[in-house]
């Protein structure tokens, strides 16, 4: 499993041609210039894109070619620029036949700024967007007024949440989903919380790129806060 891990700080969606696929030594693969096979791919590498609605894989499939400089391709035609983003945060699950370790070489610029994401009523899929790991517990939840969700400070119900809002980790490698359920609660300011547990400070991390599969039965839009500041 992977998502974008950089903000496009315009507000706009992140680029797939921007993505290049580099080899275990961190060698852009292609065959114009490789020394050898294993600095190369041909239809290796491939991914699908997740539907955030019913969290299933989407039938179509793109793949990368390092042959005449041609990289990512969708139904084996060369992509180009702005025929394929992704949303901050939008994943994908990649399956790897290149015989060794690959790497994503992703450009763009990281949000000085905490990170926004809405999260509508229903599921969704949404990732580490930065490219360092996040403490889930400095992670907050905030309701369609973009108000931290806190009985504490709180004005109505809708400033609350009380084990509706809850996510399952994304195994990255069957894509299966995690048995273990975490949830959010608003009451006496726990916050995040593991098998009904609050998960202290430093005990819980998403890896850059890590995805969860989240799912709002709040009622109304809610959002994910990630910090500004991060270990």
């Amino acid at each position: 499993m992977y998502t974008v891990t950089f903000k496009d700080v315009a507000g706009g969606e992140f680029d797939l041609s921007t993505i290049k696929l580099l080899n275990s030594a961190s060698k852009e693969m292609d065959d114009d210039n490789s020394t050898s096979p294993t600095q190369r791919s041909r239809a290796k590498v491939m991914f699908q894109k997740i539907d955030l609605d019913s969290g299933n894989l989407v039938s179509t499939s793109y793949d990368y070619t390092s042959r005449n400089q041609t990289g990512w391709r969708k139904d084996l035609t060369a992509i180009s620029a702005g025929e394929v983003t992704f949303k901050d945060g939008e994943g994908m699950y990649i399956y790897n036949n290149q015989g060794e370790v690959v790497k994503f070489l992703v450009s763009g610029k990281v949000a000085l700024t905490p990170i926004t994401t809405g999260i509508p009523n229903g599921y969704s899929i949404i990732g580490n967007m930065t490219p360092v790991r996040v403490d889930i517990s400095k992670i907050k939840l905030l309701n369609s007024a973009k108000v931290e969700m806190n009985d504490d400070n709180s004005t109505s119900p809708t400033q609350r949440s009380r084990s509706k809002v809850f996510f399952q980790k994304l195994d990255a490698t069957t894509g299966n989903l995690d048995a273990t359920s975490y949830d959010y609660t608003s009451r006496n300011s726990v916050g995040w919380r593991k098998d009904l547990t609050q998960i202290s400070e430093g005990a819980e991390y998403l890896e850059p790129g890590e995805a969860i599969y989240i799912y709002n039965t709040q009622g109304d839009a809610v959002y994910l806060q990630f910090p500004t500041v991060v270990q």
